[in-house]
């Protein structure tokens, strides 16, 4: 009996090992470009670093934020990662000029064991805590643990074959099919409460981008505009297509809401401090007419300018856009104080600013006029 029982203690304590295996990540940002890191709401960099190396860690989803100079101030870009158990997941942070942060896994390979103790004293910038093992690295050397980065992002998948590389990286993660969609739209109507529809449509976006237009319909199976809001926001990182993310907008009657919206998408965007230069016009598309029917239908549906220009705004922000579209644009509001706003926001993104002149005729006040003109003035040439 006592053999049994001591058997049966042994296994559950390998089992428990097991289980408790701890999980590594490294991460390392493209070209060299420093950040600060916060781990699971935890400082670890004490200055400026290019890469960070946890030991030790617990496995599951963790939140890495990352604060990338800009200007005179930072960045901040927040995401979820899921590390497995026995695992060192290896991530590259990409902060490439005219798309917004991404934090792309490269690599998860088994940990080694017996490679022994890290010393703490033999490059600067490195330190360790009981509850997990920091190293904050500022020089490029143990080359041996990190993967060539340049050939996983030359590769159009990674071991699970989740993740694909295209150039410019618009997408971090795989692109969900309609029927893949379909069936997280099954599975979110499964659940009573938007609570835990909430918690099944983000567990299914951390590891997989979205289309607006399917973000649209898995929004609309939340009865309240509040978890609406919550996953809206989620998902605005995840959207394969952001120059249609404005379509959201449409599934919010609160105006409190569409603000919070808006604002959190601008904040996840890059501004012109953070791209040296100001907006390259290179990156962006020039929309269509059709796209811009579908924008203006999108503004149509609010009642006020103020939503409007949210919804114009967003739609403009990743895009370019010729002049006569945006004079169509221009007319979807009542009041010149709205319209003189998305013109001036207009102006950086218009492809023939030689033309921009024509929408001087759609302000019937001398100082709205004199007021555009100036702001024109002040920028820089085009």
């Amino acid at each position: 009996m006592n053999k049994a029982l001591l058997l049966c203690c042994s296994f559950l304590l390998w089992a428990a090992q097991l289980v408790a295996a701890p999980a590594n990540v490294n991460f390392v940002s493209e070209h060299g470009v420093p950040f600060e890191l916060v781990f699971d709401g935890r400082p670890l960099t004490r200055t400026i670093s290019r890469e960070v190396y946890i030991d030790r860690v617990q496995p599951g989803f963790h939140w890495a934020e990352f604060r990338i100079p800009a200007g005179r101030g930072f960045v901040k870009y927040r995401t979820r990662v899921f590390l497995d158990a026995g695992y060192e997941s290896n991530y590259i942070l990409i902060a490439r000029r005219g798309f917004a942060p991404v934090l792309r896994k490269v690599s998860a390979v088994p940990i080694r064991y017996n490679r022994g103790p890290r010393r703490n004293d033999d490059r600067q910038g490195r330190y360790d805590d009981r509850d997990g093992r920091y190293d904050e690295r500022d020089d490029r050397r143990d080359d041996d643990r990190r993967p060539d980065y340049d050939n996983h992002l030359n590769q159009d998948e990674d071991r699970n074959g989740r993740y694909e590389d295209r150039s410019g990286y618009n997408r971090r993660n795989s692109l969900m099919s309609s029927a893949e969609v379909d069936d997280l739209i099954q599975a979110v109507d499964a659940k009573s409460f938007d609570s835990g529809k909430l918690a099944i449509a983000k567990d299914a976006l951390s590891q997989a981008d979205i289309r607006a237009e399917d973000l649209k319909r898995l929004l609309r199976r939340f009865d309240f505009e509040s978890q609406r809001l919550e996953l809206a926001k989620y998902a605005s990182s995840h959207v394969a297509d952001p120059q249609n993310f404005y379509q959201v907008y449409e599934l919010f009657n609160f105006d409190s809401n569409i603000k919070e919206l808006q604002q959190y998408s601008a904040q996840a965007r890059p501004n012109d401090d953070y791209r040296p230069g100001g907006y390259d016009d290179r990156s962006r598309t020039v929309m269509t007419p059709a796209e811009v029917d579908g924008l203006l239908r999108a503004a149509g549906s609010k009642s006020f300018d103020k939503d409007k220009l949210a919804i114009l705004q967003d739609g403009l922000a990743r895009t370019s856009i010729r002049t006569e579209d945006l004079k169509r644009m221009l007319r979807a509001f009542s009041f010149e104080d709205q319209r003189l706003e998305l013109a001036k926001y207009a102006y950086s993104h218009v492809i023939d600013p030689q033309n921009f002149p024509q929408v001087y005729a759609l302000f019937n006040f001398n100082s709205n006029v004199d007021a555009l003109r100036d702001y024109i003035n002040q920028q820089p040439r085009r």
